[in-house]
């Protein structure tokens, strides 16, 4: 029997794999133009890894909302 949460055992589970979702989520939380052009491992790893990139992206845009709200709401 195959168990029903098989992707489970497998996310996250790599190095790459954490390194392209940290870049994501700090590209996503700071989507000013980067001042540093990334190395090509990183290149190569976000290539490779490029969805847990874009999951990562979407968790940092959210928390950039999630600041600015938290902010307003504090400031008001």
């Amino acid at each position: 029997m195959i168990p029903p949460f098989k992707w489970l055992y497998t996310f996250l589970n790599t190095p790459e794999e954490w390194h392209t979702h940290v870049i994501g989520i700090g590209e996503g939380y700071c989507p000013w133009p980067r001042r540093i052009k990334p190395s090509a491992e990183v290149k190569r790893m976000v290539k490779k890894e490029y969805w847990y990139y874009v999951a990562g992206a979407a968790i940092g845009w959210a928390l950039l909302i999630a600041s600015i709200s938290l902010a307003v709401w504090i400031l008001t």
